[in-house]
């Protein structure tokens, strides 16, 4: 089975489900142990969840969400940061994208969606996080860039959110679209190979006539023509 191939059977969900969980719990012990990892994890994660909603069928995300959930606070279950501040928007925010992209609409709204919602989530967890750990991890993020020596940083805490959702989002999309080319022309090159072949052999092509050795030939050439 093709892994890009859309899954039709429960089993077939619940193998992929099985599969991807597996993987994005590895991607969270990541980022809980090796610093400065939540700047590719940051990206992994949407697609990660895009490929669950663009793959399985989407009541198989609430399986897929509620398993990385439980699965990852065992490695954070004394400190949640991570799973509120990174895991959880993450995985909305590209489940969001694959609704979208299935609705086909504009890539654009679907940027600005994404980055709304991200930036929602973002503000809506961070004061629990402070709440809880008594740290502003936006904050820490500027802190980090060497930004906090300004005054009036202060001022730019929500437009500087926005910003880190909107690039993550942007970057996000690149991956999602590689990933929707991708596997569409494989599939289409494959099938349409496989069709010209079986054209061929059974002796429906006009310009092969009725000589085998002809028609084989005739296959060999349409399918390298096409690969």
């Amino acid at each position: 089975m093709n892994i890009f191939q859309k899954r039709i059977k429960p089993i077939e969900n619940l193998t992929f489900i099985a599969i991807i969980t597996a993987i994005t719990v590895a991607f969270f012990a990541i980022l809980n142990f090796v610093p400065f990892s939540f700047l590719v994890i940051i990206l992994v994660f949407p697609f990660i969840s895009f490929a669950v909603g663009a793959i399985c069928k989407k009541r198989y995300f609430i399986l897929y969400f509620l398993a990385s959930f439980l699965l990852c606070l065992t490695f954070s279950f004394h400190d949640i940061s991570n799973l509120l501040f990174y895991l959880v928007p993450s995985l909305i925010t590209g489940f969001t994208m694959s609704i979208l992209s299935n609705k086909k609409i504009s890539i654009y709204y679907q940027v600005i969606v994404a980055t709304i919602i991200q930036l929602c989530l973002t503000l809506l967890f961070v004061p629990v996080i402070e709440l809880i750990y008594e740290i502003n991890i936006i904050y820490d993020l500027v802190k980090l860039m060497g930004l906090n020596e300004y005054i009036f940083i202060n001022s730019f805490i929500i437009p500087f959110a926005l910003l880190i959702s909107f690039i993550q989002s942007f970057i996000s999309y690149i991956f999602i679209i590689l990933f929707s080319i991708f596997p569409a022309s494989s599939l289409s090159v494959s099938g349409s190979s496989t069709r010209v072949c079986i054209a061929r052999f059974s002796g429906r092509a006009p310009y092969c006539l009725s000589r085998p050795r002809r028609s084989i030939s005739c296959c060999v050439c349409s399918v390298s023509s096409r690969v």
